[in-house]
């Protein structure tokens, strides 16, 4: 299941890491809303959402560019994704 992928990407407006690294939650330009409950923590901030999918082995795959220009890849075994009310 596919329920990002864009050639240009999602652009991220706000990143919030928890404590540890592994809870990170993306306000996106749409409105969206994204927790993402991570394997490993990753200190870098989400720029842009480039990808997210599910893989049956691994669970979700997030696809970005990091704060550095830099692109990324992360794991998570579970995605939360709050749309904005109408």
């Amino acid at each position: 299941m596919r329920l990002i992928e864009r050639d240009a990407g999602l652009a991220v407006e706000r990143c919030e890491r928890g404590f540890c690294g592994d809870r990170v939650t993306l306000w996106l330009e749409t409105g969206w809303t994204v927790k993402l409950h991570l394997y490993w923590p990753e200190r870098r901030h989400i720029m842009t959402l480039s990808r997210l999918r599910w893989h049956d082995q691994v669970g979700w795959v997030i696809d970005a560019v990091s704060d550095d220009a830099e692109p990324m890849r992360c794991f998570a075994w579970r995605i939360t994704v709050v749309l904005p009310r109408a």
